[in-house]
């Protein structure tokens, strides 16, 4: 029994944690495209991508800083990639 309630204080605790640094990654790759810097935008929020790969949400920043960096091919498969997941 101490194990499973172990394990699920293990599970709680890194579902935190990545909640956490997703909203840190949204939070600084939106200050940093507020500041016209789209390359740290997008350095930003891929680094959200390890804590949540499959966030609509970040793919859909990322298209948007790749957009305004000019990067159109990149802008495009990201908002796809970002349709793809919300409607999943």
């Amino acid at each position: 029994m101490r194990d499973r309630t172990f394990v699920l204080l293990a599970l709680m605790l890194a579902s935190r944690v990545a909640a956490s640094d997703l909203a840190t990654a949204i939070q600084e790759g939106n200050d940093a495209l507020a500041r016209d810097d789209f390359q740290g935008a997008i350095g930003k929020y891929s680094a959200g991508t390890l804590s949540a790969p499959d966030s609509p949400e970040l793919s859909y920043n990322l298209g948007v800083a790749h957009l305004r960096a000019g990067d159109l091919a990149s802008a495009a498969q990201l908002f796809g990639s970002a349709g793809d997941v919300a409607e999943a």
